[in-house]
């Protein structure tokens, strides 16, 4: 029989029993609410002295006040019985959710980063779990997720191996359920906060996927398979599981404690790193093109640029057994004549001297580009020879044994080479070659010295079948030859403009040659013409069936990469490298290709395979860079800061400045999305002195245009418009388009965050214009997305909505879901506007669901904060709340200053609602402050109005006066009509508020009702449904308030049926009882 009454305690009902004891629901008599009693098993407390153990604990967890953790209220006993008084909760356990299936990856982040929360706030009170599993959490009619049992796990007894619950007593007596025990747990080693995290691994694991970590053991096979077998990947259970969960569960699953998330917290930040990320809607922190600029870049270095592919790439599994192939740098020769025309034999020498060497693939050629930004970075001359010091830097800068350089004279039409080849460990030299002949010869020229080269190196003659594919790679004619290589030089210093226009010369004199095809699709990418250079890459492709097999495959994979066929970009990268297993750039360019296609935890594991390579191979700081790029795709904003910090350490050993250049700009991009503007500002300035020192204009704009966007979300817009404006004129000198169009977006966000918005309008056009120039539907889509918005705060509703639906239909055309909830958000807020909330709603939560996919946090501040609004218009102000808190905890998280003050705004606006004005007050203030800080006119102008309803609802009239006055001041700088509506509105109101028994006060009763009028017929105009709604309930209280209460009551009776018709509960509300 359950007891009827425990103390202070009435038994209502019996909830469920367990290990721990019976649960009842009670009725607290003293408090006057209700509460979960555990009546504990008869004997589990043996003796006074257990039960006094007990108190304690229970007194301990008592004090962890947390939304995430069960309240412990107290521990008693009444007449022998013990039980524990507890918080009351509603809902299902987690075993019980999932009896139905995994769930979706946004419900298992969102009740992850609870659970996580939850720990992180026990384990600093020195609490651990002991027994976590999906019964011992519950989810509340509210989504939250509740830890219960917490600590008390030590306490219960085994309950058999039926219900798989162990008690294993060594030196201390553990218990927990086995499917979820850690393997030290099993051991009988002592728990501490690393147990409770494997144990969060196995939760999520099973919520990810519906199954247990060995689902077909039992018993002891069970106990064998956590001890010693490793879980099977997630995703082999469901496929939806995204590369960067299952990475979380797997680490969170290690075996060994020390490879684990050493806290609770880690685990926490990165499941919100997962769900979260960086870009309010048509204002991202890090746009678009910023992202697009990156891919482009890459792809110009699959082709050409290869120490800049070290940004984007990753690579297989290799053995530390690979045996490396002896490596050799062509570093080029001297031009002795010193006539400024031949300088293109030096680069024609070299790439054809590269070719010779590298056939029969017995040794690992450093390619010319590789070769080319060393000498830039260590300011190497071109000359006979080099010191046994330099050659130590070369070496450690190329990681090449072997070294061939030397001069060349042209007099009388004859050419003269002398080369040189240097052993680059021992710092001597092994032999000098001349040759001579005529310019029309120069690949018989070549090919003598390349042949007595092969055999200094102990590799013989090019072999017979290769010959073929060597003669291949090599323009047909001198005219081509000289085009190609004087774009191929232009190209690798950077100026791109002038390479590309070489490279259509030298594609025009040779059609044929494959390799020029090529080297033209990187510099149309370079400058952003994504169409053009997927003509020129798929061309090269066609063409280069008889290459050599290294030269095919990189083409192949170049042109895969252009077309964004990542797929078969990696399988080909992967056969490449395959293939060349010892080199270290065709492992990179795999990587690129497997974190590009979505899977960049696979891209991490090439690049740990890479590590393992032979020094100096091993070592090289562009695989640090290409694991920081694999941690942004993964969303580990730390992990991206500190990989791009370890590329700075060993670039700057070596001095590689322009590695350094693309680390910083990297480390600032993270540091910024993690709210560390001065850091990030110090990254991003370095990169653009190192940028500017090589003469890479290109890079100086994009460190500008980042430098730009922090500014600009700092507020500190004089800045942001000064950086980006050097930015756009940088790009629309070396003839970037793509970069153009970035600086020009984000120039027109900073214009629309000031109010600017004809500005930002003619900014945004121009945008579009050059997305449809040079054929990039997803930068077309943003372009719209963008334009849409400022369309929309101009009211100009039906033009925004068309741009809208281009730009929604494009990005879904392309696959981009960033540019899709982008552009839902908007539309939602058009919706909102329109007074179309249940469709807002819909709309807006299908973008916030995206948002949290592709772990965007500004875009998830943005979406919470707008979601807020509509909860509130539809009278719900709790869940309403719940969203702004949301809101303004990532905004604050990520460093936005102004948008968190928006989040504020909200905030305070529910304060309002909800009545409680000396809150309200003081919020209004600051965030008016704020806005009038950061220029942000409309903003500033919308606060002041809310300080001055504030003022009014609590009976300060003049102070109210005075609130309303500075709004109006300001409001001839807004530009957005629902600026000047809702100024008008509270104008309106403050002066109906007038003394009733003032000469003036039918006058001022009789100016509201003509401003309310026009602020009603501008919103009917606009088609603002919820500014009509607002003017109208403000006529309706003035009209009370002069006396017509027969026409007031009509008035309100009547905005009361139209507010409910279009779900605006909370004007309805207010109209029934102002005219009760």
């Amino acid at each position: 029989m359950p007891p009827q009454k425990l103390s202070h305690y009435t038994i209502l009902e019996k909830l469920g029993a367990g290990g721990m004891g019976v649960v009842y629901r009670a009725h607290d008599e003293q408090l006057d609410r209700d509460v979960a009693i555990k009546v504990l098993p008869t004997g589990m407390l043996a003796n006074e002295s257990a039960r006094r153990r007990f108190r304690r604990e229970a007194l301990a967890l008592a004090k962890l006040n947390h939304p995430n953790i069960e309240a412990i209220y107290e521990f008693d006993t009444d007449d022998g019985v013990d039980f524990l008084v507890m918080e009351l909760l509603s809902g299902v356990t987690l075993d019980a959710k999932l009896a139905a299936g995994p769930l979706p990856e946004i419900d298992v982040l969102r009740l992850g980063i609870q659970l996580a929360e939850g720990l992180e706030a026990a384990h600093s009170q020195g609490v651990i779990h002991r027994d976590l599993k999906p019964g011992n959490l519950r989810l509340t009619k509210e989504g939250r997720l509740k830890i219960m049992d917490f600590g008390l796990a030590q306490w219960a007894q085994a309950e058999g191996e039926a219900a798989l619950t162990a008690t294993l007593t060594k030196s201390e007596e553990i218990s927990g359920t086995v499917p979820y025990m850690a393997p030290e747990q099993l051991r009988g080693q002592p728990a501490d906060v690393r147990t409770d995290i494997y144990s969060a691994g196995a939760v999520l694991y099973e919520m990810a996927t519906g199954k247990h970590l060995f689902p077909d053991t039992s018993g002891p096979q069970l106990i064998g398979a956590i001890l010693e077998r490793p879980p099977s990947p997630p995703s082999s259970h469901n496929r939806r599981i995204s590369p960067g969960l299952e990475s979380i569960v797997l680490k969170a699953l290690d075996k060994d404690p020390n490879r684990r998330y050493q806290s609770a917290k880690e685990l926490a930040v990165d499941l919100e790193r997962l769900s979260t990320g960086a870009a309010p809607l048509s204002h991202r922190r890090r746009p678009p093109w910023v992202w697009a600029v990156a891919v482009v870049g890459a792809l110009a270095i699959v082709f050409f640029v290869g120490f800049q592919i070290a940004l984007h790439r990753r690579a297989v599994a290799a053995s530390s057994t690979i045996k490396a192939r002896r490596s050799v740098a062509v570093l080029g020769f001297k031009n002795l004549s010193a006539k400024p025309d031949d300088a293109w034999i030096s680069t024609a020498l070299s790439e054809m001297l590269t070719s010779e060497l590298a056939a029969g693939e017995q040794v690992r050629a450093i390619p010319g580009e590789n070769v080319a930004r060393m000498k830039l970075d260590l300011t190497i001359p071109d000359a006979d020879g080099f010191s046994r010091d330099t050659l130590t830097r070369i070496r450690q800068r190329l990681g090449s044994d072997f070294i061939v350089l030397g001069s060349f004279v042209e007099t009388g039409g004859q050419l003269r080479l002398d080369s040189r080849l240097q052993d680059a460990i021992a710092g001597e030299t092994l032999a000098s070659v001349t040759e001579q002949g005529s310019e029309a010869e120069l690949l018989d020229l070549v090919s003598r010295t390349g042949a007595r080269l092969r055999t200094k190196l102990g590799i013989g003659e090019v072999p017979a079948a290769e010959s073929s594919s060597v003669r291949a790679a090599l323009p047909s004619n001198s005219d081509a030859a000289r085009l190609y290589s004087e774009g191929l030089a232009k190209l690798r210093v950077f100026e791109i403009l002038p390479a590309r226009d070489l490279l259509e010369n030298a594609v025009a004199a040779d059609p044929n040659h494959a390799l020029a095809h090529s080297a033209l699709a990187a510099a149309w990418a370079g400058l952003g013409y994504d169409a053009k250079a997927q003509d020129e890459a798929k061309k090269a492709f066609d063409l280069s069936a008889n290459l050599p097999r290294a030269n095919r495959l990189s083409i192949e994979g170049g042109y895969h990469e252009i077309a964004h066929d990542w797929a078969k970009a990696a399988e080909t990268y992967r056969t490449l490298w395959e293939f060349f297993p010892d080199s270290v750039d065709y492992g990179l360019r795999f990587a690129n290709a497997q974190s590009s296609s979505g899977h960049a935890k696979d891209g991490l594991a090439t690049i740990a395979a890479l590590r393992k390579l032979p020094p100096p191979s091993g070592d090289d700081p562009r695989i640090d860079l290409a694991e920081a790029t694999a941690a942004d795709w993964l969303g580990d904003l730390r992990g991206e800061a500190a990989a791009a910090e370890r590329v700075v350490e060993k670039a700057k050993a070596q001095g590689a400045r322009v590695l350094i250049a693309r680390a910083r700009l990297s480390e600032g991009g993270a540091l910024g999305d993690l709210g560390e503007a001065a850091k990030a500002m110090q990254a991003l300035d370095e990169s653009r002195q190192i940028y500017s020192e090589v003469r890479d204009q290109q890079g100086v704009a994009r460190a500008l245009n980042s430098i730009g966007i922090i500014h600009r979300h700092q507020g500190n817009f004089d800045e942001a418009q000064k950086a980006l404006e050097q930015s756009l004129e940088i790009s629309k000198k070396i003839g970037n388009k793509l970069g153009t169009m970035q600086a020009l977006n984000n120039l027109a966000n900073t214009l629309s965050d000031q109010g600017k918005l004809a500005n930002a309008e003619g900014a945004y056009q121009e945008t579009l214009k050059l997305s449809r120039e040079i054929g990039d539907k997803g930068l077309e889509s943003i372009a719209l997305g963008n334009l849409g918005g400022v369309l929309t705060i101009e009211g100009k509703l039906a033009a925004a909505k068309q741009k809208y639906e281009e730009s929604l239909k494009l990005a879904r055309a392309v696959g981009d879901r960033d540019s899709e909830a982008r552009t839902l958000g908007n539309i939602a807020d058009l919706l909102n506007r329109k007074g179309e909330l249940a469709a807002a709603r819909k709309t807006l939560e299908e973008a916030l669901a995206i948002d949290r996919e592709i772990g965007d946090k500004s875009l998830i501040g943005y979406a919470t904060n707008a979601l807020g609004s509509i909860l509130a218009a539809q009278g719900d102000l709790a869940a309403a709340r719940q969203q702004q808190e949301t809101s303004l905890s990532v905004r604050q998280e990520i460093g936005e200053k102004v948008t968190a003050a928006e989040t504020r705004f909200a905030l305070a606006e529910l304060l309002l609602e909800q009545g409680d004005f000396a809150k309200a007050e003081p919020e209004a203030r600051q965030i008016a402050a704020i806005f009038h800080e950061e220029s942000v006119t409309d903003d500033e102008a919308q606060s002041c109005s809310l300080l001055a309803r504030t003022l009014l609802l609590q009976g300060k009239i003049s102070e109210a006066q005075q609130a309303i006055k500075q709004a109006n001041a300001i409001l001839s700088k807004a530009q957005d009509p629902t600026t000047r509506i809702t100024v008008q509105i509270a104008s309106a109101q403050v002066a109906a508020a007038d003394n009733p028994a003032s000469d003036s006060h039918l006058s001022s009763l009789s100016g509201a009702r003509r401003s309310l009028n026009t602020a009603l017929a501008e919103s009917r105009k606009y088609g603002y449904r919820d500014l009509e709604f607002e003017a109208r309930l403000a006529l309706g209280e003035i009209e009370m308030k002069s006396g017509n209460r027969d026409a007031s009551r009509a008035t309100l009776r009547t905005l009361e049926r139209d507010a409910r018709a279009k779900g605006f509960l909370l004007v309805a509300r207010k109209a029934a009882k102002t005219r009760s």
